[in-house]
């Protein structure tokens, strides 16, 4: 009997010691921290799966209802949805998920859609306009013996016969100087009949350089002659008091004059006088040049003479 007791007793500290250690040890697991670690990245994982699927959803959503005119304010919320930090742990398998995600995304952006459209249209081509046919515009040529036009200096001569003062007279000589004399005499008729009654008189006066200085005085002298249509008269050149030259004539023509044109172009042996006779004036004006030796004529200055057989 007392042998039964002791293994009976023996027995229940047995189980006793077996209930007690089992129940520590599960409790130890259950309490250490890689336990509590190990559950709470389960959990977390858990979590993580539904809320990927979540999204993953939401996008599939967006995607199925989504217009292309609307494409980007869609991307504009899948962008924010998939840069939430989350603070998840996801695995390699849900990286792939997502940037799968984001290669869907990018084929809905309004650029994508631009660009497909871009290739398929057509370039518009703007119409040739046929030019019309614009008449030609007549334009006057200057004469080769003048920097003017035929017009503009056919103008300045009529501005020159009307000026008044002698001022006014030289300042227009100055416009119609002859850049040419043989141009200007070629082809030009010899001056005959009424135009040279206009020149009839004595006329005095000095001749002024280009540089405004005495450059000498002339005298020219015109009048009828016996014969009927012809003049007579001379015309005489002083420097420094001294005669120079002197030319008479008598003939049915002095001059040259182009028709047209009211300048009267005088010879007289190497000098030419480009005379104008200034109409309500008892004044003949003109301007003087020389005959160089190389054959070139060289413009020397400008003359005003006032008519003194009247005085």
């Amino acid at each position: 009997m007392k042998d039964f007791l002791k293994i009976l007793f023996v027995l229940v500290v047995v189980v006793i010691a077996f209930v007690s250690g089992r129940n520590y040890g599960e409790s130890s697991i259950l309490e250490s921290k890689d336990y509590k670690e190990t559950k709470s990245n389960l959990a977390d994982s858990a979590r993580s799966d539904e809320e990927l699927r979540l999204m993953k959803e939401k996008f599939q959503n967006l995607l199925d209802s989504a217009d292309l005119k609307k494409a980007d304010e869609v991307y504009g919320k899948m962008m924010t949805l998939f840069l939430v930090d989350l603070g998840l742990r996801i695995s390699e398998q849900q990286q792939k998920d997502l940037d799968t995600g984001k290669a869907q995304m990018a084929m809905c952006s309004p650029s994508s859609a631009k660009a497909s459209v871009a290739v398929k249209e057509k370039p518009v081509e703007a119409p040739v306009e046929t030019p019309t046919a614009q008449p030609e515009e007549v334009v006057e040529k200057a004469p080769r013996f003048s920097k003017l036009n035929s017009g503009r200096f056919k103008s300045t001569e009529w501005t020159l016969v009307n000026s008044s003062s002698a001022e006014e007279i030289l300042r227009n000589l100055e416009k119609v100087k002859l850049t040419d004399i043989d141009a200007f005499l070629k082809g030009a008729p010899r001056t005959v009949g009424q135009d040279l009654q206009k020149y009839f008189g004595t006329f005095r006066g000095k001749v002024s350089a280009i540089d405004g200085s005495d450059y000498g005085s002339l005298v020219i002298e015109v009048g009828p002659a016996e014969k009927a249509n012809n003049v007579t008269g001379e015309v005489k050149f002083f420097r420094q008091g001294k005669v120079q030259s002197n030319s008479a004539f008598t003939t049915d023509a002095w001059g040259y004059k182009p028709e047209g044109y009211q300048g009267n172009m005088i010879n007289v042996g190497d000098r030419y006088l480009q005379l104008y006779k200034i109409e309500g004036s008892d004044k003949i004006a003109g301007n003087f040049y020389e005959r160089l030796p190389n054959g070139t004529t060289k413009l020397i200055g400008s003359f005003v003479l006032n008519r003194t057989d009247r005085i």
